[in-house]
């Protein structure tokens, strides 16, 4: 099974035809199997998410059925699941409305966009392909360092390469927001991860560095359960995220909680925070 499942991970494109030719496998399946493991690797598909799944039932009726309160008490950590995620190679992306020349760009000396969490930048690279001019008042391209990406330390620290406008910079969000008064703070994907209680403490931290009034805006990128029926997509997800996070997926309503939760308990003041 290891030499079967290493054949999709190899970066060589013939190692796939050649297992298949081996064990008589079609092509399609192994090209079906490499689609669904590249975004994260093995290393969560196979030897976390799917020991975590398979042993949720067995979690619930230990627990009594409740949804775990803490990430300490979820069913990955119960039983000892490793998590070793790598950041994920998923692209992002920005609404396309609010992109006036005025209100959107940045002031001088300010960062444009701070992608929190923003795993290995394939995110802010590909706005920075797409609007490198739109969201500068005179048309040149990005300023080094507009585009703050942050991430762990022992992620950060192995970002090479990346455009000179693309900053790396490591940071804990459960810290102080270093990057003050920026255009926009995104959180792509983030809270899902997180309890209602560490979900607040991220958006506080960052609502402290946003400048009052009607410049810094808060995007929130996430899955939101419909109010009738939701796609099967965002209900996977919560069972994956409560599985191996005590996380959730979140109605609109649940959003507008964790926003109000923010600005009754911060002393940043009334920032507008938007998703």
């Amino acid at each position: 099974m290891d030499q079967f499942i290493q054949s999709f991970e190899s970066a060589d494109p013939s190692a796939c035809s050649n297992e298949a030719e081996r064990t008589g496998v079609v092509d399609a399946l192994f090209a079906a199997m490499r689609r669904f493991q590249q975004p994260y690797g093995r290393g969560f598909y196979y030897d976390v998410l799917a020991p975590t799944l398979q042993n949720l039932p067995a979690f619930l009726a230990e627990t009594g059925y409740q949804h775990p309160a803490a990430a300490s008490e979820g069913d990955q950590q119960r039983h000892g699941v490793p998590i070793q995620v790598p950041p994920a190679p998923l692209g992002r992306h920005l609404p396309h409305r609010d992109r006036g020349r005025g209100r959107a760009a940045a002031r001088p000396g300010r960062a444009m966009v701070v992608d929190v969490g923003g795993g290995n930048g394939h995110g802010l690279e590909k706005f920075r392909l797409r609007h490198h001019q739109s969201w500068n008042d005179d048309d040149t391209t990005l300023s080094t360092g507009a585009l703050v990406l942050q991430e762990r330390p022992d992620v950060a620290e192995k970002l090479k390469d990346l455009d000179p406008a693309i900053a790396v910079q490591a940071h804990d969000f459960f810290t102080p927001q270093p990057v003050w008064g920026a255009r926009v703070y995104l959180l792509h994907n983030i809270l899902h991860d997180w309890t209602e209680e560490n979900a607040i403490r991220i958006l506080a931290k960052i609502v402290g560095a946003m400048e009052k009034g009607d410049y810094s805006r808060l995007l929130i990128h996430e899955y939101v359960f419909s109010p009738r029926q939701s796609h099967t997509w965002v209900t996977t997800h919560d069972l994956k995220m409560m599985a191996s996070f005590s996380g959730k997926e979140r109605a609109e309503a649940e959003f507008v909680e964790l926003v109000s939760s923010v600005r009754k308990g911060g002393d940043s003041g009334p920032t507008p925070i938007t998703f």
